[in-house]
C-alpha cells in the first residue's frame, strides 16, 4: 500500500506483476495509479493501463510484485474517484449497463438489514407495508449488484422480488429457477 500511495503522490507509474482470477499466469505491466478503494474488506487499485489507456481495477491482494518507476504521468483533471464509482454497486464500473431505476420488494426481517445497511447511496424506501418494503436504486445493475440481490433473496424470510426493470426481474427469476432445478439451496 505504501508504494501505491507514494506513486500516486509523486505522479509516477507503477510496474506491477498481477495474477487475476481469470488467468493462470501472472503478467507484468505498467499502470498510472489514480486512487485506491476498499470494498468488502478488500483494497483495490484504480489505474489507467499505459499500454491501452483504459482504466482498470486491480485487487491489491493479487499483486505479486510492485515497484514505482521513474515515468511521470498526469492525473486527468476530470477524474474524480467518487464520481467514477457513483453509479456502481461495488468496484465493477461497466458502461455496458445503463444507469437505471431498480425497484426491489423485500419482506420480513431482511428489509431491516437493507434499511440499516443500504446497498447503494441512491437507496430510498418508497413503499412500506407490514409485510414488506420497496427499495429503489439509481445505478448500473451490474453483475456484482445482481449477486448482492441474490444474497438477499436467499436470506429474505418474507421474500424478495425485483419489480423493475423488467429485464432484471426476468434474469433474477431465471437464476432462481436454475438454482432450484440444480438443487442448489442455501445451507441452513
Amino acid at each position: 500500500m505504501t508504494t501505491v500511495i507514494e506513486a500516486m503522490r509523486d505522479s509516477r507509474t507503477l510496474e506491477l506483476t498481477y495474477r487475476s482470477f481469470w488467468r493462470t499466469e501472472a503478467s507484468t505491466f505498467e499502470v498510472e495509479p489514480f486512487c485506491v478503494k476498499v470494498f468488502r474488506q478488500r483494497w483495490y487499485l484504480v489505474a489507467r493501463s499505459v499500454s491501452d489507456g483504459r482504466i482498470r481495477i486491480y485487487g491489491l491482494d493479487r499483486i505479486e510484485a510492485l515497484r514505482q518507476t521513474e515515468h511521470p504521468f498526469e492525473l486527468p483533471a476530470d477524474f474524480d474517484a467518487h464520481s467514477y464509482f457513483a453509479d456502481s454497486f461495488g468496484i465493477i464500473v461497466d458502461e455496458e449497463y445503463d444507469i437505471e431505476q431498480v425497484r426491489v420488494r423485500i419482506g420480513g426481517i431482511q428489509r431491516d438489514y437493507v434499511r440499516t445497511l443500504p446497498l447503494h447511496a441512491s437507496q430510498t424506501e418508497s413503499e412500506i407495508t407490514e409485510e414488506s418494503s420497496v427499495f429503489e436504486y439509481r445505478l448500473r445493475p451490474t453483475v456484482d449488484f445482481q449477486q448482492e440481490l441474490l444474497t438477499h433473496a436467499v436470506n429474505a424470510d418474507g421474500g424478495m422480488e425485483v419489480l423493475e426493470p423488467l429485464w432484471l426481474r426476468e434474469r433474477m427469476k431465471n437464476i432462481g429457477s436454475d438454482l432450484q432445478d440444480n438443487h442448489i439451496v442455501p445451507i441452513p
